[in-house]
């Protein structure tokens, strides 16, 4: 009597059930890298190699953040301070320690602390640290409330979403001038009117201070295939003038001299939301 299956197919249980297991394991193992903070880095807290407290050195001394991070107003990237600078205090404040003892032996030994890297983008995401800092975006909005700190850890994350989200508040409604059937153009109080604004804001929208006249701004704002900005999009929430870029606690609600400021336009602001600008 001829065999109905081929021999082989007896191995045929054992295959599948040996490529489920392997399968699982993938699985299981790839859950357990992909979705641990340390790679999707929300809540991601190393041990440091010296217990460096920001809540006591920012927020209890008061020591701005520029003073270690002295390159981020000027550099894409945030620099992480060399032993000198921490020298430069310690070598008279606490200065035996035990727990500055790998410090003084950098220093001595002219070799830097290997701290531990937390906040990261992807390789091919380009993130210039001075274009946001001098443009009133301050540490808080990426980095959470840092100054809070005793170990610092990833508060927030830094998907393509929390970006284009800041990024698309900034974005004011425009208004597009163009003639009508007559070939005519709406004056500026036709287009204010019409969305809800005054002269002033307009101005302000815009870029132009209140003592500009109306004449001068019809002559810059009216071409035909201009957008003109008609909201301030909403900077508010996001943007700080510079003498508070680095106090955390800071609240534009509770600042009258800033709490109506358009930082947008008054900085020419344009948050671009082509690829290119982040993937390069």
């Amino acid at each position: 009597m001829s065999e109905v299956f081929p021999r082989w197919t007896n191995r045929l249980p054992g295959q599948i059930l040996f490529a489920l297991l392997f399968l699982l394991g993938g699985v299981a193992a790839g859950v357990n890298y992909y979705f641990t903070p340390k790679y999707a880095r929300v809540g991601y807290q190393p041990s440091q190699p010296v217990p460096f407290s920001h809540a006591i050195h920012s927020n209890q001394l008061g020591i701005d953040c520029r003073y270690c991070h002295d390159g981020v107003e000027k550099s894409w990237y945030s620099n992480v301070p060399s032993t000198d600078t921490c020298i430069n205090c310690h070598s008279e404040v606490k200065s035996a320690d035990p727990r500055l003892e790998l410090v003084r032996q950098s220093y001595k030994e002219s070799k830097p602390i290997d701290w531990v890297q937390i906040h990261k983008v992807p390789d091919y995401v380009y993130f210039n640290h001075s274009a946001h800092v001098n443009r009133g975006v301050s540490c808080v909005e990426c980095h959470g409330r840092v100054d809070l700190m005793e170990e610092v850890y990833h508060a927030k994350s830094f998907s393509m979403s929390f970006c284009l989200d800041c990024h698309r508040e900034m974005m004011p409604e425009t208004h597009l001038v163009q003639k009508d059937i007559n070939g005519d153009l709406k004056g500026i109080h036709e287009i204010a009117k019409d969305n809800g604004i005054t002269i002033a804001q307009l101005k302000g929208f815009n870029g132009y201070s209140e003592d500009i006249s109306e004449k001068e701004l019809e002559k810059r704002l009216l071409r035909p295939g201009q957008k003109i900005n008609i909201s301030a999009g909403d900077p508010n929430k996001r943007l700080r003038p510079l003498s508070e870029i680095t106090n955390l606690s800071y609240n534009r609600w509770d600042d009258p001299d800033f709490i109506n400021k358009n930082f947008v336009a008054h900085w020419h602001i344009k948050t671009s939301q082509n690829c290119s600008a982040c993937h390069r």
